[in-house]
């Protein structure tokens, strides 16, 4: 899909399973999809506008939710009354939160990068003799703070905050850590740039929760997740794949 969609200007749709949750590096300009879990959900909110640039920043792209089927059976693979969940205002509430929480991270660690103005290690000269680049892919220019870090660490840290459920939330936090040595793994982040990002993921998640916890608390309840074990899997596919690559890679 990367080599495919990615390198061209001419419009294309793509008709996807659930496999677009998983961290695929594709950017949608728009997308339709059927309600789903509000994990799920998230996960795929994260492939529309990836590929932006400076004249990109800043302008949002429309997703549409479709509305819950009325049976059960059309409802699979999910349960019904968690689609119902997600889709009521309870659900809203939390799914706006949790993208507000992206937005904010994306845009202040990209504002940070824009000032601070630091090399990624993959763009500093000095290091190139020092430096393994996989497929030779540099990134941007600029690495302080690490998007990737303030993004990931901050819906981990919000969604565990609001789910509350001990087992997502120790899958949830493992795929953030994993996440981050990726970026130190491709030569793109230096360990400051991690550690500023997941501050700064860190900050921002503690501040929307208080303001979610001063408002929508004193009317919802904390929400469960449909599946546990789900996020669990899906860890250990990432894990299995990264240690794949990196024997390959050698």
């Amino acid at each position: 899909l990367r080599n495919i969609y990615n390198n061209t200007n001419k419009a294309c749709i793509v008709v996807s399973t659930q496999v677009v949750e998983v961290s695929l590096d594709i950017s949608f300009d728009l997308m339709i999809t059927e309600c789903a879990p509000i994990d799920s959900l998230i996960q795929r909110f994260g492939r529309i506008n990836r590929k932006r640039n400076k004249d990109s920043i800043g302008k949002y792209k429309p997703i549409y939710v479709l509305k819950p089927p009325l049976k059960n059976a059309e409802a699979l693979p999910y349960n019904l009354d968690v689609l119902l969940k997600t889709y009521g205002k309870k659900g809203l509430w939390i799914v706006l939160v949790l993208i507000l929480s992206v937005v904010m991270s994306d845009q202040i660690s990209v504002f940070i990068k824009e000032t601070v103005q630091r090399l990624r290690p993959s763009h500093d000269e000095s290091l190139a003799n020092f430096i393994h680049l996989v497929n030779n892919r540099k990134a941007g220019l600029y690495g302080f703070v690490s998007s990737h870090a303030t993004n990931t660490v901050g819906f981990a840290i919000l969604s565990s905050l609001i789910i509350r459920n001990k087992l997502y939330s120790i899958s949830v936090l493992l795929w953030t850590s994993i996440v981050c040595y990726s970026r130190i793994y491709l030569g793109v982040h230096f360990p400051l740039d991690i550690i500023g990002g997941a501050l700064l993921g860190t900050i921002i998640a503690v501040f929307l929760y208080s303001v979610y916890s001063q408002t929508f608390l004193k009317k919802y309840k904390h929400i469960e997740i449909e599946n546990p074990k789900i996020p669990i899997i899906t860890l250990s596919v990432i894990g299995l794949s990264i240690l794949i690559f990196s024997l390959l890679d050698k």
